[in-house]
């Protein structure tokens, strides 16, 4: 009988002290890049299951878009233009974080580069949520106290 192949192990997530979870899928091997640059990035953001491994009215792996007013979707097929670090953006702190790194454990990014995230709720949306509608648990894109992830690829520049 033929040998079966065992199953690749999962990648793991190097953790920050802030609790925030990253995996680089890809280092990137253009400039660095810093607060307040424009960038082109391509992404995909998901919803997580809590820690009792519960979704409020969700499935794992749900996808949400985090920009507010009409947004671009939740695409990883087109270029979305963003400003690192804009206090216009809606996007999670654990993900603005993530562009510039920390200082410690996490590198700042660089262009090219491709990195996944796993945000808890104190860096994600907190207990306000996002996208709620009238304040209704289970009427948000992202319920209060959930995680996220975001996959997301730095293009170029703007």
């Amino acid at each position: 009988r033929p040998r079966r192949a065992r199953a690749a192990p999962a990648p793991t997530f190097a953790p920050t002290r802030d609790g925030v979870r990253f995996r680089d899928a890809r280092v990137g091997d253009g400039p660095e890049v810093f607060a307040h640059d424009a960038v082109v990035i391509l992404f995909t953001a998901r919803v997580l299951p809590s820690d009792d491994g519960a979704l409020d009215r969700r499935r794992a792996g749900d996808t949400f878009d985090p920009f507010v007013v009409g947004g671009a979707g939740a695409s990883a097929s087109k270029g979305f233009k963003l400003e690192i670090g804009s206090a216009t953006n809606d996007i999670p702190e654990g993900w603005a974080r993530a562009f510039e790194g920390d200082g410690d454990a996490m590198p700042r990014m660089r262009i090219g580069g491709k990195r996944i995230v796993r945000i808890p709720p104190s860096l994600a949306y907190g207990e306000r949520g996002h996208h709620c509608r009238d304040g209704v648990r289970g009427a948000c894109e992202v319920n209060p106290g959930e995680s996220v992830e975001i996959d997301f690829e730095i293009l170029r520049y703007t």
